[in-house]
């Protein structure tokens, strides 16, 4: 679900990885940001896509460190939404939590996934108009992602 929402195309990066190539990972992400010319060590929206593509190391602390949340991954993903929809939400914060959310959800199973969602539609149902139309698009893309 996280790599179909954000179109990573994971057999790249992971030749990247097993190349030790990053440089080529560098230049993978300023592609991605559409800022060819651009410096990967000062632009945000380069270090918007490095993040993305790594899960800002939430896949490593899963996967080698055995990291789970105590109220599963269904809870994360609650917790998260929370976290993006929250009125006093900077930007940089409702990107963080975003990000967070699709991959809490990506660890769910399908049943999870379907109940998230719907408790989901519950909370957007509950934010005011100009809130639920802000997240309108995400929410979409994330439902395609997740069909």
């Amino acid at each position: 679900m996280y790599e179909r929402y954000h179109g990573i195309d994971y057999a790249e990066v992971l030749r990247l990885v097993a190349a030790g190539d990053h440089e080529g990972f560098a230049t993978l992400c300023v592609e991605r940001a559409g800022r060819p010319g651009g410096s990967p060590a000062v632009d945000a929206a380069v270090i918007e896509q490095a993040r993305i593509l790594t899960t800002f190391n939430l896949a490593t602390l899963v996967r080698y460190a055995d990291a789970s949340p105590r109220g599963g991954w269904g809870g994360a993903a609650r917790g998260a939404f929370c976290a993006a929809v929250r009125r006093a939400a900077t930007p940089a914060q409702t990107s963080y939590a975003w990000r967070q959310l699709l991959f809490h959800l990506s660890l769910c199973d399908a049943d999870e996934q379907t109940r998230v969602l719907a408790w989901i539609d519950v909370r957007t149902a509950r934010l005011p108009a100009r809130a639920a139309a802000g997240i309108a698009g995400p929410l979409a893309a994330l439902r395609l992602a997740a069909a």
